[in-house]
């Protein structure tokens, strides 16, 4: 069969039996063009979720090992001496989804190889897809031309798949970064990042950028502390600067154990984003100018993920000792069955908060009041003759980072669920039922699946805030193991849960609980069974939930997975200010 590894149709020859590499190439707006060609779908290597399990494992060590190699090549660039830990958090994130990525769309296309007769690859230049940095290359990863390039490059590598390269006048190529409306929010953080610049340092000694505090528990937070309010790190945008192919080239790394690690030694230079490297001494510069000198701890949240600026100028003082304490900033730290993104802020922390659950193993780990859910605690009420509320999550049609989720493809079984479950309620309850969609729809079209499905009704189109829909509302379903319910959790607002625990994997030291949310009715493994309680409770919602079996279930779960603690000021306030004396007393 002709192989199409995207929904690129300018790729696809239609007069030939069609393999399509996933089902990210059929567009559900365009299923009359494809659905009218002969055409199959290659089976998802990650189906096989025992195989995911596994290969997440392998990529571990890759990632360590690639790791290493590519610091000590930075610093030979560089003319620097910085320690793996620097490089681990300025370009740890980007390897680590790089290599992920890579080896998912290696193991579709070695997959393919055997039923695939031809495929047509659109031409571009070597350096084309280079990004700026991480908040780029997130960009690029989740649509059709990077990734058709990203395919070209693993089809010509592997060598033993036939394919014809197309020029075409219209290549791919990175749409323009910016406009209109980034250009304002540049002039409005004009005065933001001055005032950042030129606030005493004695008034800005633990320096919380991006947090997860709300804006007035971060400012009381910070008088606590006896500074002034900071509510904003400097926002700093990657500068736009020439590849330069020679520095590049000097990145040569030489450690592969096989085809795949060779096609990863290949990209490495090739894909690096310029933060990294030709643009990285002038952000070094920019970071330093601009972020606070001498700092005696860092706090954040999700500011080591993809503000390079903050990256640079955190592993800077990290470098000094100064402590680097980061905060959860999601719903599946300490219950996934796997999650890279823990694992790699637990190794590049000195301090890591968690809500409230710990590990013997990493005594790093430290349960605080959880940041974001104590404004969910103050802000949620339910309303008794409310709607329900029914929160979708939403995923890439590409796989970009292995953690316990339906991957790629397996969206679709999510949004079958979510049919499933409509179609099982009673017709009553139907009409109080408010359908909230995911902000990002990543070119699933699901607004207009759900719409054929018989949904389109229920959609909410109010262009409310979460909590604004919850107080109008009587209960929330949750429908995927993140932050979502442990909000409404955390404010013991009425909550039905359900997700397919083949595709949201658990870990074993958090079953216990899950299970007594389980017995309790309160979450449920098909949406059948979700229906069929929601049937029955809706009439008296606010009872079942006040229910003593319901309120312990909620309890446990919540004194270790939700925790908000009876006075939070005064427990973060503790605790940075004895993080800031133990600093001081080394430096003595």
């Amino acid at each position: 069969m002709f192989l199409v590894t995207t929904a690129d149709q300018r790729s696809w020859k239609l007069d030939e039996e069609i393999l399509f590499l996933g089902e990210w190439c059929r567009i559900y707006k365009d299923r009359g063009a494809w659905s009218a060609l002969k055409h199959q779908v290659q089976p998802y290597h990650w189906d096989d979720r025992g195989k995911l399990l596994r290969d997440q494992i392998m990529l571990k060590e890759v990632y360590e090992r690639y790791l290493a190699a590519l610091a000590l090549q930075l610093d030979r660039v560089h003319g620097s001496a910085r320690s793996e830990r620097y490089w681990r958090i300025v370009a740890g994130p980007w390897l680590r989804f790089f290599v992920e990525i890579l080896f998912d769309r290696y193991c579709s296309v070695v997959a393919a190889q055997t039923r695939t007769s031809d495929t047509w690859i659109l031409a571009s230049p070597a350096f084309a897809w280079v990004p700026e940095d991480f908040s780029r290359f997130a960009e690029f990863f989740k649509d059709d031309p990077w990734n058709h390039f990203i395919y070209s490059e693993i089809i010509k590598t592997v060598g033993t798949l036939p394919y014809t390269e197309l020029t075409l006048a219209n290549l791919p190529a990175p749409a323009a970064r910016g406009g209109a409306k980034a250009q304002l929010r540049a002039a409005l953080t004009i005065a933001n990042n001055w005032y950042a610049r030129m606030l005493p340092g004695m008034l800005n000694r633990i320096v919380l950028v991006a947090s997860y505090f709300g804006r007035i528990e971060l400012t009381r937070l910070q008088l606590a502390l006896g500074q002034a309010p900071y509510p904003h790190g400097p926002e700093l945008r990657s500068p736009a600067v020439p590849l330069d192919p020679a520095r590049r080239d000097a990145l040569k790394i030489s450690i592969a154990r096989n085809a795949f690690e060779s096609l990863l030694e290949r990209l490495i230079p090739q894909q690096l984003p310029t933060a990294q490297l030709e643009a990285y001494e002038a952000m070094r510069a920019g970071a330093l100018r601009w972020f606070p000198r001498e700092p005696s701890a860092i706090v954040t949240a999700n500011g080591c993920d993809s503000d390079e600026f903050f990256k640079i100028w955190a592993a800077e003082q990290s470098e000094r000792g100064v402590p680097l304490l980061l905060c959860q900033h999601g719903g599946q730290y300490g219950v996934a069955g796997f999650g890279q993104f823990e694992d790699h802020e637990i190794a590049i922390s000195d301090r890591f908060y968690s809500w409230g659950w710990q590990q013997a193993s990493q005594p790093k780990i430290r349960r605080m009041p959880a940041n974001k859910l104590i404004l969910a605690a103050k802000r949620i009420r339910p309303t008794a003759q409310g709607k329900i509320l029914w929160a979708l999550a939403g995923l890439p049609r590409y796989s970009y980072i292995l953690y316990s989720v339906p991957i790629a493809s397996q969206f679709l079984a999510y949004l079958e669920d979510q049919i499933a479950f409509w179609h099982q309620l009673d017709g009553g309850i139907r009409a109080s039922i408010c359908l909230r969609l995911y902000p990002s729809d990543f070119g699933w079209n699901v607004r207009a699946r759900l719409a054929d499905a018989g949904l389109g009704s229920i959609i909410d189109d109010r262009g409310q805030g979460f909590y604004t829909s919850l107080n109008s509302s009587r209960l929330c379903v949750s429908t995927y193991n993140a932050t979502t319910y442990l909000e409404t959790l955390a404010a013991n607002y009425p909550t039905l849960m359900f997700w397919n625990p083949v595709h949201w994997e658990l870990r074993p030291d958090a079953q216990g609980l899950f299970d007594l949310l389980r017995k309790a009715g309160i979450l449920h493994d098909t949406p059948q069974a979700a229906a069929t309680k929601l049937n029955e409770i809706y009439p008296v919602t606010n009872e079942w939930w006040q229910s003593a079996e319901v309120q312990q279930a909620r309890r446990a779960f919540c004194e270790t997975f939700v925790y908000t603690g009876h006075d939070w000021m005064h427990e973060w306030k503790r605790e940075l200010l004895t993080v800031e004396s133990a600093r001081q007393g080394t430096r003595r």
